[in-house]
């Protein structure tokens, strides 16, 4: 039975790399953002980019958590601070838009520190941790919603505050032990 699991592990990894190699080769897009990217990173003042202002407003956001790293500066102040550290790393271009961090995990650390950060994901383990049971569908949602997180300020919008709390409403009574309804 390990012997079994193992190679189905195998055999799910490489098609999974299978299928990014392939969507990377083929696909122009998806060779066109990836080469962005490259480039972004190699040359920090690249062209203005979405690549390049993700990064932009990452390390803005960075800066503005090491002002105030426990508690943060608070979420009603983090784009009036974020816009102040655009124009200071002259990129007036990002402050003009008033772009958010394009991370959640950025946006909740400079805003609302460690503490903040903390609480976030003490939302998604609690669960796990009251029931004692991974439920498999649950852990791939918090999956999914955690790699979405790195790259988009989810909770900056209605929909996805509407949305995460949908659904992580619905896991948390799906998983909830029949005695405790």
């Amino acid at each position: 039975l390990d012997y079994e699991n193992k190679i189905i592990g195998i055999i799910s990894l490489a098609t999974v790399i299978s299928v990014f190699s392939i969507l990377l080769l083929k696909v122009e897009v998806i060779q066109n953002r990836f080469t962005e990217t490259i480039k972004v990173l190699d040359d920090s003042d690249a062209m203005e980019s979405s690549s390049a202002a993700r990064l932009t407003s990452w390390e803005a956001s960075y800066n503005i958590f090491l002002t105030s790293p426990i508690i943060g500066v608070s979420a009603g102040d983090i784009n009036d601070k974020l816009n102040d550290e655009y124009i200071k790393m002259g990129k007036n271009s990002l402050a003009l838009k008033s772009l958010n961090s394009h991370s959640q995990l950025f946006q909740t650390l400079s805003a609302l520190g460690v503490l903040g950060l903390i609480t976030l994901f003490v939302m998604f383990a609690f669960p796990f941790i009251y029931t004692h049971d991974l439920n498999k569908f649950y852990l791939i949602f918090v999956l999914i919603l955690t790699l979405n997180f790195l790259t988009e300020s989810i909770l900056e919008t209605q929909s996805g505050v509407i949305f995460l709390a949908f659904f992580n409403t619905l896991f948390w009574f799906l998983i909830l032990p029949d005695s405790q309804l």
